[in-house]
């Protein structure tokens, strides 16, 4: 089974925060936001979907939801992307030959 394609933005990732040693990725910005919603997904506690950036990275995750973090709007409670920072992928494309 494909997993589903979810935009991220690594930029926000957040290395060695927790116990497990996985970095973290927020889900709450826009460009995620619009990905989910154009393809009708919901998040769901131990949901694996393959995160990316459009010709730039990608990599499998674990989706979570953590109590104890604060979205943008500050109301708690916010959906991560858990990763294994050795798997995430640099793309091979005609402006990124890596």
């Amino acid at each position: 089974m494909r997993l589903p394609q979810v935009y991220a933005d690594f930029n926000a990732i957040e290395h060695g925060t927790n116990a497990t040693g996985l970095a973290v990725i927020p889900l709450t910005g826009y460009g995620t936001l619009s990905s989910l919603a154009a393809q009708g997904l919901r998040l769901s506690e131990g949901m694996r979907v393959l995160i990316y950036e459009p010709e730039d990275i990608e990599c499998e995750a674990l989706i979570h939801f953590d109590p104890c973090r604060a979205d943008p709007a500050r109301r708690q409670g916010e959906w991560v992307a858990l990763v294994r920072p050795t798997r995430i992928e640099r793309l091979r494309s005609p402006t990124n030959p890596r």
